[in-house]
């Protein structure tokens, strides 16, 4: 699939990325679950398939992830965008970050579409889920949430809505050209 917008900002490296000290295990395991959710949002808005995936892992020359074969299947499972392993690495951590706002910036224009949408529905009092974009959106985003939580035993609460609107909103700031080094510095926070 083309990207949304031409990528005429310099490539993104996971060396950019600052690091003070070397996060733990549990800081790691942290990350990413952050980074799981964060493609899961992209890839409910996004046509985002596998084959997209190693096309900006090859174009970044990101060598450190392990990612499963290029199937060209939408991306709808954590499973299907890095290895499903509990651990994850530093080098890792930095390699996913650029990449998922490599995504990002390729499809900044819908990104930005879609939170332009939720706060003029929100200003106008209705649920920015009756839009056919978001409701879409949404629905992706829970069964893909729901059934990974329920796998490993997590209840999904009520503020599932609120929180897939506010990944929105990140993914529209981590696509901006300075955006890995943003994520990185929450992730670190």
């Amino acid at each position: 699939m083309p990207p949304t917008v031409p990528l005429s900002a310099p490539p993104l490296n996971w060396q950019d990325l600052p690091l003070s000290a070397s996060p733990n295990s549990a800081k790691l395991a942290q990350i990413k679950t952050y980074l799981d959710v964060l493609m899961l949002a992209l890839a409910s808005l996004t046509p985002l398939e596998t084959v997209d995936l190693h096309h900006s892992v090859q174009e970044l020359q990101v060598k450190s992830l392990r990612i499963p074969s290029a199937v060209n299947a939408p991306l709808s499972h954590p499973q299907q965008w890095w290895s499903d392993t509990e651990n994850i690495s530093l080098e890792e951590a930095r390699s996913l970050v650029v990449v998922i706002c490599h995504l990002a910036r390729r499809y900044q224009e819908l990104l930005r579409r879609a939170v332009t949408l939720m706060e003029q529905m929100q200003e106008q009092g209705k649920d920015p889920a009756l839009t056919a974009l978001l409701g879409e959106y949404v629905s992706n985003f829970q069964v893909v949430y729901s059934s990974d939580r329920v796998a490993v035993g997590q209840s999904v609460g009520e503020k599932l809505q609120p929180f897939a609107f506010k990944l929105l909103i990140d993914l529209l700031f981590y696509s901006a050209t300075n955006g890995h080094r943003r994520l990185w510095l929450v992730l670190l926070g």
